[in-house]
């Protein structure tokens, strides 16, 4: 069975490593891709909301399953994209076929959701999200300074 099963399975697997604590501009890009997939899944109860889509409905199922088969090859393009020491890189069709799927769904949401959440926005929970947001900028202020410090002391 586990001969017959391994057919299907590549002849070696690639270990993808991403390094988020490389410097600055990665862990940017790393969190880039992790707030792009997390908007995904997010569009995903907002859409079953905003135009009234019942959880069982098979949509929901097709939907996901195209999400996964898109995000296949485009984590992987993502990934030869940070990976690559080329001066001149770009992403893949996939990479950008998946972003603009993701804006198009949120578009979908905003046009379809105006009217629909008739309270604002907690005031406590706008304070969090913008002390989250400062402190991920200075953070990263300090870590460019830090790594510009160290690069000056090296051409000492």
């Amino acid at each position: 069975v586990k001969r017959s099963l391994s057919q299907f399975t590549p002849a070696q697997w690639d270990k993808d490593q991403w390094y988020p604590f490389m410097g600055p501009l990665r862990f940017i890009q790393v969190l880039f891709l992790c707030v792009v997939f997390m908007t995904v899944e997010l569009n995903t109860f907002f859409l079953k909301f905003c135009l009234w889509i019942p959880p069982r409905n098979p949509l929901v199922v097709y939907r996901l399953i195209l999400w996964w088969l898109i995000a296949i090859p485009t984590i992987r393009e993502y990934n030869s994209y940070l990976q690559d020491s080329k001066p001149v890189k770009k992403v893949g069709a996939f990479c950008w076929l998946s972003l603009a799927i993701c804006i198009v769904e949120l578009l979908i949401c905003m046009k379809f959701g105006h009217g629909l959440f008739h309270d604002p926005m907690p005031s406590w929970l706008i304070i969090f999200w913008s002390s989250v947001g400062i402190a991920l900028v200075i953070f990263l202020l300090a870590w460019s300074w830090r790594n510009h410090q160290k690069f000056r002391r090296k051409q000492l």
